[in-house]
């Protein structure tokens, strides 16, 4: 980290929001980005967080981001962590392989890498042992220029420090883009110095200026610290003359220009190791020295670095050369020739030899052609940086390998790297390598996954046109006998089958495509293509098939997740509920956050169809957190909306906003089958609150074949709200018969249980005043598995009871509807029936609120799973926060309980 000059300038503001963070701790933590352009003075300031920090009794540990280290995955955060990692042997074993995996220190398996997001958790346990002995400072200058996925993890560890004693302290270099520009931080922006404190700087380090002079060096300096004190000297000169009185280069290109300058003075041997210095940022003066013989073919000692650091380029100290400052590597760079650069990168790869995954990268930018060893060489280094969590890392070394590939592995590798960009959130590079993977001669299969790519990249959403153009390729693969490849190609665009309203004869193809290509009718992936692609056409089979299956037996996420999603397409939801709870568990024991979103999203939805509000609340509250973490707009938006279900039925006014950021996130991307679930939200927040006109109209928009958000399928989802809305709404029944007569042959073909039991509800709300009372027994008497729509059932038959003045008789059943709507947290309903209870003669005392009423979901997680005997550090590990900010949480919601301890959450937790 650079060592500025003291005192600071001008920085009064700045340096009081530092001592404000640091002087906080241990209370809380907290995290700051400093950024600013080159030169600004970031590096100063935080050099002085890190002498306030020492002051206060903070264990201060400082990184600096060089641009070439940038491709070594977690580099920044192994220099960071390294005094610490003693501490691992006390974290659960998953973090520690995952971090030891990161460092190098275990060799990673074959199949699958560790989630960034695990190693994240593994370092942010590492830094809250550490901080039981001291607080903590993370600091981090030019984090610009951080390895990707040590940038994530510190953005992961940042937002968490609420009540950690650590502070994460970032300076970033303005518009360079790179690591630190998406990690979510609070920002301080680091503004050039005012008049007065730019002529104090000024005549601090140039004190006797023509006047003319200093106001030309005041305006070119704009108040940047680093040109006040190095443009003086330029001016000067050596000759005492000084230069046109016109520039028109931008300021960090005249600096550039500056240090650029000074390389002429050095002699031939220091401006080699200059060059070599700028190359590879490790600095070791052993390795310059050796490569600078190689160039040079003589050998050179130590004291050729002396010119460089007398001319204040540049510091040699403890076996290493360092640069004063990063402009100063960037202007050696652009001072020479590109063969000048190739030559030294070919020296450096020849010493470095014994250390391969350093050598190659000179390798590659010391080759001016195509070479498909270094182009293979890349190629494995990015499977070992993938394998090790790095994959920013791997789209780096794929890009480059591509660039230096022949045809086809050109392409493919440019494929490779595309996709894994947009695995990763990388949007723009997935976009960039994507469209030149396209303008090069490809095969049909990947001719069509770059257009699947794009048409993801595009935020649009595949039209049946495109199906069919998959569908196709998908067929000749069967037909080659390339069965992996084909099912591969079904199962990418298998839930556009199901939100893109393609025509019946594109379901059967893929249907049949699947059937030739599958090794087995019971795999849950074939599964899951039959369920999107004709849930009513297959779906006695589906059930059939998952019914025979265990969740116990399945392992992996990715196959509990395709039996979930099946069961829940195919609108067997009490079959989809154990399969998603557990792919959610399963992809938090593997570490895999982007599996547990897709999986947390899907169970929220799964419980909102059984009607347990209890369940809800937290799956969708923590998928809402882990979406926004893993960046997955589709799933931030369908977590959303199951949490606006849940506020809209317990009476909460951010219900509507929930749902308005929801179709925020889908109206752009062309999803209109998908906004479906946008208006299935707003339809059950207005029959919450028996608006019973408006959630018809909702509804009716998802059953309308004409209208934009028409699914075909998900309308089975709402048959008993929409019947409910418009029988209270006084509608034409008619509108709603048709529907039911629909429905009922789709139950009869798929034995459905979701379907049977509100088809029974919708048959009773619509019966005739005699064959009512059957119609309301029959119905009860399917619905002993499924305690919603039976209380919705009863909550229906008490009311009509009541409207009959069989005020005696329907008590029961509207008592029993109140206490399942409390137990299920389906507080609007509980209260309908409540009030239809006062209304038949029965005093029913005001409805005291439920424990979770006064928690937030993440309170209400923290508590159901404390109450479990999950102990905080258990707790933390399965909601990825710390085991201080778990204590916390539960400090903060005994209070709101009323309790003392957590032995006592476990009977407050229950439904009175």
């Amino acid at each position: 980290m650079r060592t500025p000059a003291l005192p600071l300038y001008g920085r009064d503001d700045e340096l009081a929001r530092l001592r404000d963070l640091i002087d906080h701790v241990p209370e809380r933590g907290g995290a700051l980005v400093l950024r600013g352009e080159a030169g600004i003075g970031k590096s100063a300031l935080i050099s002085q967080a890190a002498v306030r920090a020492r002051e206060r009794g903070l264990t201060v540990r400082t990184a600096t981001g060089v641009q070439s280290e940038a491709r070594f995955a977690f580099a920044g955060l192994h220099q960071l962590l390294l005094p610490f990692l003693n501490a691992l042997d006390r974290l659960p074993a998953p973090q520690r392989r995952a971090l030891e995996m990161a460092f190098g220190m275990r060799d990673a398996p074959d199949d699958r890498a560790p989630d960034v997001f695990l190693i994240a958790l593994g370092a942010l346990g590492v830094i809250t042992e550490v901080v039981d002995t001291a607080p903590l400072l993370l600091a981090v200058d030019d984090a610009q220029w951080l390895d990707q996925p040590s940038c994530e993890v510190l953005g992961f560890i940042g937002r968490r420090l609420d009540v950690e004693p650590v502070i994460v302290l970032l300076g970033v270099r303005e518009g360079v883009g790179g690591s630190a520009d998406v990690i979510g931080l609070p920002e301080l922006r680091v503004p050039p110095l005012a008049g007065a404190a730019a002529d104090a700087l000024l005549s601090s380090h140039a004190e006797h200026l023509p006047a003319d002079l200093r106001a030309r060096l005041l305006r070119e300096a704009a108040g940047n610290p680093l040109a006040l004190i190095e443009l003086p000297k330029a001016f000067a000169g050596q000759d005492g003359k000084r230069p046109s009185p016109q520039n028109p280069l931008p300021l960090t290109a005249r600096l550039e220009e500056v240090f650029a300058a000074r390389l002429s003075d050095f002699p031939p041997g220091t401006r080699t190791l200059v060059l070599l210095a700028s190359l590879d940022d490790s600095g070791e003066t052993s390795d310059l020295l050796r490569a600078a013989e190689l160039i040079l073919e003589h050998s050179l000692g130590a004291e050729a670095f002396h010119p460089a650091v007398a001319g204040g380029l540049g510091v040699a100290e403890s076996g290493r050369f360092r640069f004063r400052h990063p402009l100063m590597r960037s202007a050696v760079q652009q001072a020479v020739t590109a063969a000048e650069r190739r030559r030294g990168h070919a020296a450096l790869a020849e010493i470095l030899a014994g250390r391969p995954d350093r050598s190659i990268w000179h390798r590659a930018a010391a080759a001016d052609r195509t070479d498909e060893t270094v182009a293979a060489d890349l190629a494995a280094l990015a499977r070992r940086a993938e394998l090790r969590g790095g994959g920013d890392v791997a789209v780096s070394a794929l890009d480059l390998a591509a660039s230096l590939s022949d045809q086809p592995r050109q392409g493919q590798r440019r494929i490779q790297a595309a996709w894994l960009a947009f695995q990763l959130g990388r949007r723009e590079d997935s976009l960039r390598l994507a469209r030149q993977a396209q303008q090069l001669p490809l095969a049909a299969y990947e001719r069509t996954l770059v257009a699947y790519l794009l048409e993801l990249l595009g935020g649009s959403w595949s039209g049946p046109d495109s199906i069919r153009s998959f569908l196709a390729v998908a067929e000749d693969l069967a037909a080659a006998g390339d069965k992996a490849r084909a099912l591969r190609m079904i199962g990418m665009v298998s839930l556009r089958l199901y939100f893109a309203n393609p025509d019946d004869e594109t379901r059967r193809r893929a249907v049949a495509v699947a059937g030739q290509v599958t090794a087995s009718r019971d795999d849950p992936f074939f599964l899951e293509i039959l369920a999107y692609a004709d849930p009513v056409g297959q779906g006695c089979e589906i059930i059939g098939r998952l019914a025979a299956l265990s969740p116990a037996s399945m392992t992996d996420p990715d196959e509990l997740m395709a039996a979930g999603g099946a069961a829940s397409a195919a609108w067997a939801d009490d079959l989809a509920v154990p399969f998603l709870r557990e792919a959610s568990e399963a992809s938090r024991a593997a570490g895999q956050l982007a599996s547990l979103t897709n999986a947390l999203a899907l169970e929220a939805w799964a419980y909102l169809r059984r009607g347990d509000l209890r369940a809800v609340a937290p799956a969708a509250a923590e998928g809402v957190r882990m979406a926004t973490e893993t960046r997955q707009p589709r799933y931030l938006a369908v977590a959303k909306t199951a949490l606006a279900i849940v506020a809209g039925e317990r009476g909460d006014p951010a219900a509507a906003d929930l749902v308005a950021e929801a179709e925020a996130v889908l109206l752009p991307m062309g999803a209109g089958p998908m906004l479906s679930l946008v208006e299935l939200a707003r339809g059950r927040i207005a029959l919450a609150g028996e608006r019973f006109a408006e959630a018809c109209d909702h509804f009716a928009r998802v059953f309308d074949p004409g209208d934009f958000v028409h699914h075909p399928f998900i309308c089975g989802w709402v048959l008993a709200d929409i019947v409910e809305a418009a029988v209270y709404a006084e509608r034409d029944p008619g509108e709603v018969r048709g529907i039911v007569a629909e429905w009922e042959k789709i139950a009869a073909v798929t034995g459905a249980g979701h379907l049977r039991v509100q088809l029974g509800y919708a048959r009773a709300l619509l019966a005739d005043e005699a064959d009512a009372p059957r119609r309301f027994a029959a119905a009860l008497a399917g619905t002993h598995d499924w305690p919603y729509y039976r209380a919705r059932t009863q909550l229906a038959y008490g009311t009509w009871l009541r409207r009959r003045r069989h005020n005696a008789e329907s008590r029961s059943p509207l008592r029993e509807a109140a206490d399942t709507f409390t137990a299920l947290g389906s507080m609007r309903f509980a209260d309908r029936a409540h009030r239809e209870l006062r209304a038949s003669g029965e005093t029913v005392r005001k409805r005291q609120p439920e424990a979770w009423d006064e928690l937030t979901p993440q309170e209400l997680q923290i508590a159901q799973l404390a109450a479990d005997g999950l102990t905080n550090r258990e707790i933390g590990e399965r909601l990825y926060i710390s085991h201080r900010t778990v204590g916390t949480h539960l400090y903060q919601l005994f209070p709101k309980l009323g309790v003392t301890s957590r032995t006592e959450l476990r009977a407050v937790l229950q439904p009175s």
